[in-house]
């Protein structure tokens, strides 16, 4: 709940000033990364599934408001055709009168009837209905649209239910420049700093500065800066069993024979394959292997060789970088601002059911997805409300668990009380609690 309430907490305060192309491509400004080489851990994009409705509509509406104009003009163009017409025959019987030509009394009864067979042929060709109807389609369209936006980017966030109340703004402070730092943006990150008079550990700014320098290294298919890195840190990734070590040196052998370097290849295999023979010897044998099928990889039993990885190991690196600092993969603020979007469309509806006083209570269950699942959550089968640490899960003598609040509500009465789920007798104080 802290996560998801923080992340609608980001929402209403930090991604709000988003132009309508960066809202339909799915960019928040936070996130965007100009760096060239950095991975794609970083360079983040989500598109919410409502912004393809909203999309199609708009090229509906588009391509209504081209044909409806294109009609409109051409329907313009006639009545102007039927005007000029009108004037010429007008002109033409006036010039007639004025001279007193007898012989073009015919020419003056047209004239005289210009404007009654104008006003005909317009009535005949139903223009005023034409364009009403026209008009009528292109603004239903329009209506639709509108409804569609309406219903899928919500202005008044504060509508949201939340139980958390958060101003801390030095926190939240705290929290951009640490991120900005942690995404590869150190100008902007200090420029924040100073701008707004942060306090920042700097010491976390030297390792993610030492990190992009060495991914911008392996983008430029330079692997011994990374190398080095690793051969420093073993212990620390043995530890922790990242196998970024072997996954390096895989990588650079694999370079130097797409490079056509057998014997260079064969060397570098030599020289560091023996120290991982224990644990990546099927992958070892796979790799020299490949030397058989030099210059014609394509046919060989390991496709799977023919590109080299670098951008996933790039990631790999990324990822190691963090996991020895302590932090989590991507960035807390990411996460926080993505769970937050994910659940603000179930906690709107809720907001609108509180609205109604349908009920009282918010008992809600918001899926983050698995990505999101960072640790086990149990659901109470009687009360259907996810545990806390306040009301964990405890289980019975006969093997079904509930709530420890659910169990409180079957034994008001005493400590004995039946499970819901067989007719065995329980006791209270016999129940144990579950942790997952």
């Amino acid at each position: 709940p802290l996560l998801i309430d923080l992340g609608h907490w980001m929402e209403m305060k930090l991604l709000i000033p988003l132009s309508y192309q960066e809202m339909s491509e799915g960019i928040p400004w936070v996130f965007q990364m100009p760096i060239q080489g950095v991975p794609k851990l970083f360079q983040i994009r989500f598109r919410p599934e409502k912004l393809e409705e909203v999309d199609g509509l708009l090229e509906r509406v588009s391509k209504k408001q081209k044909t409806s104009q294109a009609m409109k003009l051409q329907q313009i163009d006639f009545l102007l055709a039927e005007v000029n017409k009108c004037k010429q025959m007008v002109a033409l019987a006036t010039r007639s009168q004025a001279n007193g030509d007898d012989e073009n009394n015919e020419t003056g009864a047209l004239g005289k009837n210009a404007l009654a067979t104008m006003v005909k042929k317009v009535k005949d060709a139903g223009i005023p209905n034409k364009i009403a109807a026209e008009h009528k389609d292109f603004h239903a369209a329009l209506s639709k649209y509108g409804k569609a936006l309406d219903k899928t980017f919500t202005h008044d966030l504060s509508k949201v239910p939340s139980q958390l109340e958060f101003d801390d703004v030095e926190l939240i402070n705290r929290i951009l420049a640490q991120h900005f730092f942690r995404q590869g943006q150190f100008d902007v990150g200090q420029t924040f700093v100073e701008e707004a008079h942060v306090q920042v550990d700097h010491s976390l700014k030297e390792p993610f500065m030492e990190m992009y320098k060495i991914v911008e290294a392996i983008n430029a298919h330079n692997l011994q800066p990374a190398i080095e890195w690793v051969t420093k840190r073993r212990p620390e990734l043995e530890e922790k069993d990242i196998k970024l070590e072997f996954r390096l040196h895989r990588l650079q052998y694999l370079d130097l024979l797409h490079q056509n370097k057998s014997k260079e290849a064969i060397t570098y295999a030599r020289q560091y394959f023996p120290l991982f023979a224990n644990k990546e010897m099927r992958e070892i044998q796979r790799l020299m292997g490949c030397l058989i099928y030099l210059g014609k990889m394509d046919k060989s039993p390991y496709p799977d060789i023919l590109t080299a990885p670098w951008v996933e190991v790039a990631e790999d690196f990324v990822a190691a970088c963090c996991a020895l600092l302590g932090l989590s993969y991507e960035s807390p603020l990411f996460t926080s601002t993505v769970c937050g979007s994910i659940a603000i469309s179930k906690k709107l509806k809720l907001a609108g059911l509180l609205k109604q006083k349908v009920f009282k209570s918010q008992p809600i269950e918001i899926d983050l997805g698995p990505q999101y699942q960072f640790h086990s959550v149990f659901a109470c089968p009687v009360s259907r409300e996810q545990t806390t640490p306040d009301n964990p899960p405890m289980m019975l003598t006969c093997g079904h668990v509930i709530s420890q609040g659910s169990m409180s509500k079957l034994a008001r009465r005493g400590h004995r009380f039946k499970c819901p789920y067989c007719p065995s007798e329980q006791v209270t104080q016999k129940a144990v609690q579950v942790t997952f």
